[in-house]
């Protein structure tokens, strides 16, 4: 019993004493320079800021519905592939012909997005 604990101990300590020291060695290992204007100014991509405050409107925001869906369909094609031979060969291929339209509409709906942002 007292084994287990000692195990468990050896794990805790592992888990702080990593990232501990990595820390500490990138704190030692970085090179020290003299601030200055434009190394305190922000900047977005390595170009100069525009305006008071970032936007809120990401240029990935359009994409994020559609990676729901995705995620979603993926979560479906999992549960069917684990139950394919339980639930019959009908079911197979409904399920077959509902993954290949999401596939489809998921394009279409990608290929309207970026049609949209670019006209």
């Amino acid at each position: 019993m007292p084994q287990a604990y000692i195990v468990v101990a050896v794990f805790v300590i592992l888990s702080l004493f990593e990232p501990l020291s990595m820390l500490a060695f990138s704190i030692l290992a970085r090179r020290r320079s003299v601030p200055n204007q434009v190394k305190n100014n922000n900047y977005e991509s390595g170009e100069g800021s525009r305006g008071s405050r970032t936007s809120t409107m990401n240029e990935y925001l359009y994409y994020f519905p559609l990676f729901i869906l995705f995620e979603i369909i993926t979560v479906v094609a999992l549960v069917w592939a684990i139950n394919a031979k339980a639930l019959g060969g009908a079911y197979g291929t409904a399920m077959l012909i509902l993954f290949g339209a999401g596939i489809v509409l998921e394009f279409l709906a990608l290929l309207t997005v970026k049609y949209e942002r670019y006209y």
